[in-house]
């Protein structure tokens, strides 16, 4: 199978800060099923910050719609959307 364009598996980065516990990882990747993603990171920091970082794929309404998925979620503290990267 021939590799995709460039521009093909180009994505943007959704970034959040949460609060680790809860079933947070969980409830996280339960919402991204619908969507192309092709990164998920999942980082516990200091005093149980959970950084989150998310690759999708897709026009600017499919990465709105999955930073405002995530933002509903209970202990979700801030989302930013970063351009393609």
């Amino acid at each position: 199978m021939p590799a995709l364009p460039a521009a093909d598996v180009s994505s943007t980065r959704v970034r959040a800060r949460a609060v680790d516990g809860n079933a947070m990882l969980t409830r996280i990747t339960s919402i991204l099923g619908p969507f192309s993603i092709d990164r998920f990171e999942y980082v516990v920091g200091p005093e149980a910050d959970a950084l989150v970082e998310i690759g999708v794929r897709g026009d600017a309404w499919q990465v709105e719609r999955v930073a405002a998925k995530i933002n509903r979620l209970i202990g979700v503290r801030d989302v930013v959307i970063d351009p393609a990267a």
